[in-house]
Formats: C-alpha cells, sequence, structure tokens
C-alpha cells in the first residue's frame, strides 16, 4: 500500500510543482525560444548598424576633396565607398546604407562600438563611439 501511495504522489507532485523548460526568453536576442519559460541566461546578442552619409556630409567631402571613404569598427575595417553615395533621407533598417554592420554583442544586450571613417589616403576624417542595443535598428549619420 506504501509503493502504491508514493506512486500515485510523484505525479502529482510534478503537476504541482511543473517542469519549467529552461532557455532563453529575452525576445531581443539572436537564441530567443518562446517554448522556454525560465530564463538560464543563454541569451546572445547580435544588432545590425547602418552608417549612412547625408546630402550635407556628401558636399562637405567633395569640399574637402575625398573621393572614398573607409570604415573601422573596433578596429576591423568594414568596408569602403564613393564619397559621392549619398542618401536624401535616413535608410530605413532593410537599406544597407553606406555600411551596414552586424555588431556580435554576446550575452550583452548592449556595447559601445568605436569608429574611425578614413578617406581615399587614409587620413582620419572622423573618430566616435556608438551605443548599441539590442531590438532595434542602429543608424549612424557620417
Amino acid at each position: 500500500m506504501k509503493k502504491l501511495l508514493l506512486l500515485l504522489a510523484i505525479p502529482v507532485a510534478l503537476s504541482i510543482t511543473g517542469c519549467k523548460k529552461q532557455g532563453c526568453t529575452d525576445f531581443f536576442a539572436t537564441n530567443y525560444s518562446d517554448a522556454a519559460k525560465k530564463d538560464d541566461g543563454s541569451c546572445t546578442y547580435k544588432e545590425d548598424v547602418i552608417f549612412w552619409i547625408d546630402y550635407d556630409g556628401y558636399q562637405a567631402l567633395q569640399t574637402l576633396g575625398v573621393s572614398g571613404l573607409t570604415l573601422y569598427v573596433d578596429g576591423q575595417l568594414v568596408g569602403s565607398c564613393l564619397s559621392t553615395l549619398y542618401w536624401t533621407g535616413e535608410p530605413n533598417c532593410d537599406q544597407q546604407g553606406n555600411f551596414k554592420v552586424t555588431i556580435d554583442m554576446g550575452k550583452n544586450s548592449s556595447k559601445t562600438i568605436q569608429y574611425e571613417v578614413k578617406d581615399n589616403n587614409g587620413n582620419s576624417l572622423y573618430t566616435d563611439s556608438y551605443n548599441v542595443f539590442a531590438g532595434g535598428c542602429s543608424k549612424v549619420i557620417l
């Protein structure tokens, strides 16, 4: 009789405490799981950052005689573009802008990046930092 009560008590105890599936519960994480009921600290984050030039920036670059730009983020070469490429309005999240960079933020939902723009002769035109937050669409005007 004791064994029967014990066998009946185990399923009842499990149904009361429930099995909480662990995983990433942050919707903005790259590994979000809608099946997870309890966050286990495994969330990882990435964010796209769009760098772009408007017409005023284009005019300033032409005045300086700059024909090309190179972008570095956190010391890494991202790419190059002609200085004659500009946007008449802010690009949307689906567009590339002049440069589009995916920032790997690891387990942090925010990160400060350092970026530098150089001209076609390798001269530094602009250096700055930018705070990136997961879950949005980050855009930086150069």
